[in-house]
């Protein structure tokens, strides 16, 4: 047997009015990681370009990257023999995003000698940016890293 109930018609709900309240549902679940993903992000926009780093024995390719406004403590880094890989780039971005004024020397570059040769010319070159403040430090990634973890607002 089938049992009658009586429906009172103001606690029916259309189907518009079914679809706004689950959109505004949908987007306030989501507005948490948003929120994080913009606070996460000390810097937002960044400036990037590719330079030339005079060495000892010419030019070495080099990424730059800072935030694009202001001084910021300074980066330096390599990669082995991969170059300008798509992956130094992702990672000198995200220090940027955090504060950093980051140069990636390009190993693969044609003028690129011993590490260490470049290195002193590059953290030279770095020192005459503007956007460095070389009173902050300059450093490896893992120098940076390390002082993200004490000071994750820098």
């Amino acid at each position: 047997m089938v049992k009658k109930t009586n429906i009172d018609a103001k606690s029916v709900v259309s189907r518009r009015q079914f679809g706004a309240a689950a959109s505004v549902a949908a987007v306030a679940a989501g507005t948490p990681s948003l929120a994080m993903a913009a606070n996460s992000a000390k810097h937002e926009q960044i400036a990037e370009n590719t330079v030339s780093v005079m060495t000892k024995n010419g030019p070495v390719d080099a990424f730059f990257t800072r935030p694009a406004k202001g001084k910021f403590p300074g980066v330096l880094t390599w990669r082995g023999q991969a170059g300008l890989d798509v992956s130094s780039r992702q990672d000198a971005r995200r220090l940027a995003s955090k504060g950093y004024s980051v140069l990636v020397l390009d190993r693969d570059s044609a003028q690129a000698e011993t590490i260490e040769a470049d290195a002193h010319d590059a953290v030279a070159w770095l020192e005459k940016d503007s956007s460095v403040d070389e009173a902050r430090g300059i450093g490896t990634p893992e120098w940076a890293e390390d002082r993200l973890k004490s000071n994750p607002v820098y």
